[in-house]
């Protein structure tokens, strides 16, 4: 009895994105940059480990690459215009900012959303893309998981369009 939970804040300084994506390994991504934040934890009394709100920013720009050798299903589904635009940036994406948030318990749960601001040379004529997303899922599935959170604004969706016509 009075047991409380016990907290802890471990406080990140210029982490090398390679070595993050070396230590939380992920098929087809690739990185160039640093990052900077906060990363709190609980242990509850059960001994039930919890991230709780961590976040983290890149420091400069720098670089972000996704192409898996076998994709989450959400990212083969060619209806959907949305996320082949998602597809396509994430191939070589320069960014200016990215914001990285997670939450939840490890072995379950996690929510982790993800803040890109920059651009793919490829894309677009290299024009600036905003990119959102969230997912939710238990940690080892979560890039299976079908994100809600990839919605593109309809007034982005028409100029990206047009943008898309006239290269």
């Amino acid at each position: 009895p009075g047991v409380e939970d016990t907290h802890v804040t471990l406080k990140t300084t210029n982490i090398s994105l390679p070595v993050l994506f070396r230590v939380v390994p992920l098929d087809g991504v690739g990185a160039e940059g640093r990052v900077s934040g906060e990363i709190p934890l609980r242990i509850g009394k059960d001994g039930q480990l919890q991230i709780d709100n961590a976040s983290l920013q890149s420091i400069a720009a720098g670089k972000l690459t996704y192409n898996p050798t076998d994709p989450p299903a959400f990212l083969k589904d060619d209806s959907n215009a949305q996320i082949g635009i998602l597809r396509d940036a994430l191939k070589d994406f320069g960014f200016d900012l990215l914001k990285m948030s997670f939450s939840g318990a490890l072995g379950g749960t996690q929510k982790v959303m993800l803040n890109l601001q920059g651009r793919n040379p490829e894309l677009y004529n290299g024009r600036q893309i905003n990119l959102n997303l969230s997912v939710e899922g238990p940690l080892q599935s979560v890039l299976e998981y079908n994100p809600a959170g990839t919605k593109i604004t309809d007034d982005v969706q028409r100029l990206l369009d047009k943008n898309r016509t006239s290269k």
